[in-house]
């Protein structure tokens, strides 16, 4: 999907919990992992989960898996956000 249709994604699930994590990826592996949780929100164009700020500057693909949507970013770089309970 392209970076609007990302964007229209998160916008439709705005106010709902989610889960995100910056993957760091090696050989298709992941070698590290950073998850946090929070509402989703929107603050002057900036995207948030709860109080932390979803980065996605880098954006090159995003595609849909599981219960949410890989992003795709720098080179060895992705974004999983999915929506929590």
């Amino acid at each position: 999907m392209t970076r609007r249709d990302f964007e229209a994604w998160l916008d439709h699930h705005i106010d709902q919990p989610v889960l995100v994590e910056k993957r760091v990826l090696s050989g298709g592996e992941i070698t590290s992992k950073i998850s946090t949780t929070g509402v989703l929100r929107k603050d002057r164009g900036e995207y948030l989960a709860g109080d932390s700020p979803i980065d996605f500057t880098d954006f090159a693909a995003a595609d849909f898996a599981a219960e949410g949507v890989i992003v795709e970013l720098d080179e060895g770089v992705e974004l999983y956000i999915a929506l929590s309970t």
